[in-house]
């Protein structure tokens, strides 16, 4: 194998390794460079430490976890975390380390110290050992696996850009009411065709939620839903091939897969507690995770609901997409977190309060004229996140393979 003629480095000797440089508690939110810490999403602050092209190694410090990112330009980091970059760009590419220290995260992981609180020390990172193949040989390996990532990472800005046209809508249409206010100024309303302009009323009138279209109605979820319920209690098994949907895999706008978890055999599941297409999934128990809520583009049952989450299942497909635009907004998500209840570390949105959630609800065909502008803009970001995780499957399968010399680049490049 060609794995077997490349020499090895100690990661100390080959690479430069920084500590990043701000308490995350001392940061000041928003800017133009991303800040790295310990959660896997990326937030972004207001000055740089660094401007290199550079791995990132961040630990989850509650579970000794480890994640890995990759990042070219100016940027910051939490002091947790360590900045690794090439000492020798003549001898060691720094996106193949990247790949490298991916491949080898779940290893550091396990050799983290600590008990309350784990992290790595120079001590662990200094001698590991990295595969060094020939430098042309690292950047045709760094090219294959980062033209996946490239596309993955393509699909999701796409699936933003989707995502926001359709919230565009939603805001347009059912919260600041553009077409009837149209109406009220003797204007003909931007942007609709005539039939579709003509759905819409020309006054508005008062209502529990505030000033509405006239016609319109405060309605509340369980009034328009077939089921408002609960997910199962789990049950975990290996090689089942079932899977069950949690808070940790609810990323709001999108799931992990990565963090789904199998479901022992024996344990049964009822017909509804499975996810449908167009149902909405809300986090109802945990600080942090409380409130995330996704709307399941999947096309068919084929993952259970966690008892943590509750799933709204509308009477009408375009009910859930009009539900998901409900929760999932600034105020949506603003109720939500008024109407937990708990105390810290252990906060509840009951279910109760979800099935008397209220909100402004229009008549059936305009819930239908929306849904039709928008039902393809979902459908394409399912289909993005469906090849986004075919991949993602390949490049883990292609990862440790090529990486190890196990599969060579001319190889893995046909796959791809």
């Amino acid at each position: 194998m060609a794995g077997e003629k490349w020499n090895s480095g100690a990661l100390g000797d080959i690479a430069e390794i920084k500590t990043g440089k701000l308490d995350s508690n001392a940061a000041t939110w928003g800017g133009r460079f991303p800040f790295f810490t310990c959660s896997p999403e990326t937030l972004t602050i207001d000055t740089a430490a660094f401007d290199c092209e550079a791995a990132i190694l961040a630990g989850n410090n509650a579970s000794g976890v480890f994640s890995v990112k990759y990042f070219h330009g100016q940027f910051n980091a939490y002091q947790r975390t360590y900045v690794i970059s090439s000492r020798d760009s003549n001898a060691l590419e720094t996106k193949y380390l990247y790949y490298q220290l991916q491949q080898l995260k779940d290893l550091l992981g396990e050799y983290s110290i600590g008990t309350a609180t784990k992290f790595l020390t120079r001590r662990i990172l200094d001698p590991l050992p990295i595969p060094l193949p020939p430098l042309a040989e690292q950047k045709t390996i760094a090219a294959v696996l980062g033209a996946l990532d490239d596309k993955v990472e393509l699909n999701r800005r796409m699936n933003a850009t989707l995502e926001a046209m359709a919230r565009a809508l939603f805001q347009s249409w059912f919260v600041d009411f553009d077409p009837v206010r149209a109406k009220l100024d003797g204007r003909p309303p931007a942007n609709l065709d005539p039939a579709t302009a003509a759905l819409f009323p020309k006054h508005l009138e008062d209502s529990p939620l505030g000033h509405i279209p006239n016609g319109w109605e405060a309605r509340t979820i369980e009034s328009v839903c077939k089921t408002v319920t609960r997910g199962v209690t789990p049950e975990y098994g290996e090689g089942t091939g079932r899977f069950i949907i949690n808070q940790r895999v609810n990323r709001g706008p999108d799931l992990d897969w990565s963090s789904l978890k199998e479901l022992s055999q024996g344990l049964e599941v009822p017909p509804e507690r499975f996810a449908r297409r167009w149902d909405v999934l809300v986090n109802c128990l945990g600080e942090g995770t409380l409130g995330r809520t996704h709307l399941y583009k999947g096309e068919s049952d084929l993952y259970a609901i966690d008892q943590h989450m509750s799933i709204c299942r509308a009477e009408h497909r375009s009910g859930g997409a009009y539900i998901y635009q409900v929760l999932s907004g600034a105020d949506g998500q603003a109720r939500i977190e008024s109407l937990k209840t708990g105390s810290t570390g252990m906060t509840m949105f009951n279910i109760s309060k979800l099935r008397t959630f209220e909100m402004v609800w229009p008549p059936a065909e305009i819930l239908a004229a929306y849904f039709k502008a928008v039902e393809p803009l979902w459908l394409q970001v399912a289909n993005n996140d469906h090849q986004s995780r075919t991949l993602a499957t390949l490049r883990d399968k292609l990862l440790p393979k090529l990486l190890s010399g196990e599969l060579s680049v001319a190889e893995a490049a046909s796959l791809v």
